[in-house]
């Protein structure tokens, strides 16, 4: 199965020699614990947060410019910076019983099929479980205490009776 590149707009060739060499420094010092090579590791992050930061920056700075409606590719930028840009949710294609649905008029079929009755399915499948749990109790607490207790009386008592014992 083969992967999919995506293309980001701000990856520049200095970002990717920094992200390797990052990498390289990784695992060196994952390999050897150097204390020079912690610091060397330290300073690559920095200067790849660095190098990341003035790439997005100009990536976005350039895609405001060359827009047509610069307000909504600021939001655009804004949303895509914030990790809130809406997902498409859209169904195309279902997949039944081993069986791939993708013409609309059927998916809304199975729909209508399937969701009155799910509800019910669960209900009567709680109903069962439920009573065999009650069922497997009421057998274990039986066969545990096989005296019956004496009924328990209990006064009614205020915070202060009790914190006194």
């Amino acid at each position: 199965m083969r992967r999919s590149k995506k293309v980001i707009g701000w990856k520049t060739p200095p970002v990717v020699t920094w992200s390797n060499l990052k990498q390289e420094f990784y695992l060196l010092t994952k390999n050897y614990n150097a204390l020079i090579l912690n610091d060397h590791y330290k300073s690559i992050c920095k200067t790849l947060e660095y190098n990341i930061k003035v790439a997005k920056r100009s990536h976005f700075n350039k895609q405001i410019c060359n827009a047509k409606n610069k307000i909504k590719t600021t939001w655009n930028v804004v949303k895509t910076v914030t990790g809130k840009k809406p997902i498409n949710n859209d169904i195309h294609n279902l997949n039944t019983d081993g069986k791939i649905i993708g013409n609309n008029q059927l998916l809304s079929i199975y729909f209508n099929e399937y969701f009155p009755t799910a509800a019910d399915k669960i209900i009567n499948k709680m109903k069962t479980i439920t009573h065999s749990i009650i069922t497997c109790l009421m057998k274990y607490l039986q066969k545990s205490f096989k005296n019956t207790f004496l009924s328990i009386m209990i006064k009614h008592t205020c915070h202060t009776e009790t914190e006194r014992l």
